[in-house]
């Protein structure tokens, strides 16, 4: 847990650090330091079936002695995955930024979309996306992927 704390998650990085660093050393109280396929097998064993509990409680205990309290939810500095995206995630603040642009791209989308198909200009997005879909099982459209 101490690791992972600290942000090392490789079991190879886990073992070097079990052998250098002094606060690893004192946690280990002078056992002998196990080689990076014992730290493996557990975190892939005994770790992943419980890390989740392990962290509700965490969060617990820290409500508990008061660090923390369930009052608010931040977003800010959490990453939200856009596969459209040069790199794979975009911070929350870029989005909250560019989302009235993103509602006029769809709003022009939309009534590109209308003209098109011949759908009523004051078509909703969840209409459009219902006669989309609609019309790929008409024609059995098959999309490929990959």
């Amino acid at each position: 847990m101490f690791a992972y704390m600290n942000g090392i998650y490789s079991s190879r990085d886990i073992e070097k650090a079990c052998k250098n660093d002094i606060r690893f050393m004192w946690l280990s109280q002078e056992e002998p330091v196990p080689n990076h396929s014992t730290f493996a097998r557990f975190q892939n064993e005994r770790l992943a079936g419980v890390i989740e509990e392990l962290f509700c409680q965490l969060v617990e205990k820290l409500c508990d002695l008061g660090e923390i309290s369930y009052k608010n939810i931040f977003i800010d500095g959490t990453k939200i995955e856009a596969n459209a995206n040069r790199y794979t995630f975009v911070w929350a603040k870029a989005v909250e930024k560019n989302l009235q642009k993103l509602k006029n791209k769809i709003n022009q989308e939309l009534a590109s979309i209308c003209e098109k198909y011949g759908l009523a200009d004051g078509s909703n997005l969840e209409e459009v996306i219902e006669f989309l879909n609609c019309s790929i099982q008409l024609l059995n459209i098959e999309f490929v992927h990959g």
